[in-house]
């Protein structure tokens, strides 16, 4: 049998009353699949307060997950009660996609087969092709009709596209991540010139989540500066550079063991909510 449990209850905030949000919106509702995972571990918490749409936006998240990690979706379940935050409305921890979907606004897609350390992953498109294609005609089916989709999961382009044809949804409103790149990369140029990373601007990523992707640096600035310029080292733009953000996450994978969490869920925060 499927596994499901809500939580749901009243909320009250110990904040000051002129620091509680106002909160006149209508809720927002989320499916974060994957989310006994490590990345929806991360993910799920900075929704619920906030982090992605705003801090006067109710939410009520749907966490999906499949039969073997119901008992860890109980836990979170118990951790977001745990949290008292104002602005998380409804919690619903399930392993049936038609309940996870129902009704939401926003699909982030956390959940895939792990990519382990040399996997490529063309390896993973067998594996993951099939999850992807039955979630997408289930979104179709019972999410709402203007339902936006992020795919975390790799290879996500793949997975996205998948997704998409499958439940013939609007190209417009399914998406992959490539916002983790742009992010690992405008850090490394920052750190290579010594400046904030908020500094380097008009840097952009092109081509799939994958090691063929190219960043793109000749358009980059810092303290509007041609960034080619301040760094001064042409090999490094066009050879060097492109190969370490290309690498990076295996680089991550080798050093801990297993892929990126914290910033893979920084990263679609900040995709969703830009």
């Amino acid at each position: 049998d499927r596994y499901q449990r809500r939580v749901h209850g009243e909320t009250r905030s110990r904040r000051k009353p002129s620091k509680t949000p106002r909160m006149s919106q209508p809720v927002v509702r989320v499916c974060v699949t994957g989310a006994a995972g490590l990345i929806a571990y991360a993910l799920i918490p900075q929704i619920a307060s906030g982090q992605c749409f705003g801090p006067d936006q109710p939410v009520a998240i749907n966490m999906l997950d499949l039969d073997f990690a119901k008992q860890g979706l109980e836990g979170l379940a118990m951790e977001l009660q745990d949290m008292v935050n104002p602005l998380l409305k409804d919690v619903v921890a399930t392993t049936d996609p038609e309940v996870g979907f129902k009704d939401c606004d926003y699909c982030i897609m956390c959940g895939a087969f792990p990519r382990k350390q040399g996997m490529e992953r063309k390896d993973l498109l067998a594996k993951n092709a099939e999850i992807f294609k039955a979630q997408g005609s289930v979104i179709a089916k019972v999410a709402k009709p203007t339902v936006k989709v992020l795919v975390v999961g790799n290879p996500a382009n793949t997975n996205a596209l998948l997704l998409q044809q499958s439940g013939n949804l609007p190209k417009e409103n399914v998406t992959a991540m490539t916002r983790l790149d742009h992010s690992r990369a405008r850090n490394m140029l920052a750190r290579k010139v010594n400046v904030q990373t908020t500094e380097v601007q008009n840097f952009w990523i092109w081509g799939n989540h994958s090691p063929t992707m190219y960043p793109d640096v000749r358009h980059a600035t810092v303290n509007g500066k041609p960034l080619m310029d301040v760094i001064g080292d042409a090999k490094y733009c066009d050879e060097d550079f492109p190969a370490e953000v290309g690498q990076r996450g295996a680089l991550v994978i080798k050093t801990r063991g297993s892929s990126s969490a914290t910033s893979a869920a920084r990263a679609a925060i900040d995709h969703v909510h830009d």
